[in-house]
């Protein structure tokens, strides 16, 4: 079935598909291997027009039998479906001529594709820059919590060495000979305070001092 709706619109791809299909058709259908020979067909007789040239060939018997053998019916049976088809076709195709113009317009309109590639190698460009200053931050960050690691570890290094100074002077003033003691009982005040205040080093003080 010829799509003549679409046809008639001219758009190039199915008017292209259709000539396809056209030239597929006929090339199944044409079995004939010799070009169609119009002097043969009407027997070397040459063109003429009106009475004249009928003149001739009425009056010689041998033409008039020539003629009417199936001579020019004979190309009718081989033609007959691809003659009909284009018919039907003529004016989409016609139609197309004008319509290929504005498909070679179309054409440049992406041609301006290869300035967007420009800017994305731009963007591309920007993002390796943006990745390797945060790179470096992040190698920065890394350093300092380093040092910051062992800056900690020397503080808890320290705390555990005056813990254990104290710890020592704990168990001494636990022991019985000491324990009696005005003074070792004001140290354990403060070892044992949850908050050291300026009154227990006074307190520790005076009693240090008598």
């Amino acid at each position: 079935i010829v799509p003549v709706e679409k046809l008639v619109k001219g758009k190039f791809q199915d008017n292209f598909e259709f000539v396809q299909w056209f030239k597929k058709f006929f090339d199944a259908n044409y079995t004939d291997a010799h070009d169609y020979d119009p002097v043969a067909a009407r027997d070397g007789q040459p063109l003429g027009s009106g009475g004249k040239a009928l003149g001739p060939g009425a009056g010689g018997s041998s033409s008039g039998a020539r003629v009417v053998p199936a001579a020019r019916p004979a190309p009718p049976k081989v033609v007959p479906q691809p003659i009909a088809r284009p018919t039907t076709t003529t004016k989409p195709i016609q139609q197309q001529q004008p319509k290929i113009t504005p498909v070679a317009h179309r054409v440049p309109v992406s041609a301006p594709a290869p300035a967007p590639v420009h800017h994305a190698t731009t963007a591309i460009g920007n993002d390796h820059h943006q990745n390797a200053r945060l790179q470096q931050e992040i190698d920065n960050l890394q350093d300092l919590i380093q040092q910051h690691a062992g800056q900690i570890a020397g503080l808890e290094k320290e705390r555990d060495f005056y813990y254990q100074k104290l710890r020592d002077v704990e168990m001494i003033c636990q022991e019985p000979d000491y324990e009696s003691s005005p003074a070792v009982q004001k140290v354990l005040e403060i070892l044992y305070a949850t908050e050291v205040s300026k009154r227990y080093f006074n307190q520790m003080l005076l009693a240090f001092s008598r």
